[in-house]
């Protein structure tokens, strides 16, 4: 994935597993000014898992892959781990898989999921 352009304020993209619907679902933030995250959403309300600071370069691609089995997430770039979370609630166990853009033109590529 590449940010190609974000607004003033910053932008982001997501990558969204067992997503439900727009208000439940787990996702991985990756924004250009706000660093990245495991995060989930139930009912519309987010609750962040884990995060860091990680600088997110405008017109940088990234290899992004996200883990996920039963309630341990783990989040790579470029091949190395970057973020690990568990969901002690396990909100959702299975669900469709998403990608989202915020004020950010994001291009996606080579998007595969796998079941391991």
């Amino acid at each position: 994935m590449k940010i190609a352009s974000s607004g003033s304020g910053g932008g982001f993209a997501n990558l969204n597993f067992r997503l439900k619907d727009a208000n439940n679902k787990y996702f991985v933030y990756l924004s250009d000014t706000q660093g990245i995250a495991i995060k989930k959403m139930v009912a519309g309300v987010q609750t962040e898992l884990a995060s860091k600071a990680f600088a997110i370069g405008i017109n940088t691609t990234y290899r992004a892959e996200v883990v996920v089995s039963g309630n341990q997430i783990e989040l790579y770039i470029d091949g190395d781990l970057q973020l690990s979370a568990a969901d002690g609630g396990v909100s959702f166990v299975k669900g469709k898989v998403g990608l989202e853009t915020y004020q950010a033109t994001v291009l996606f590529d080579n998007v595969q999921v796998i079941e391991l």
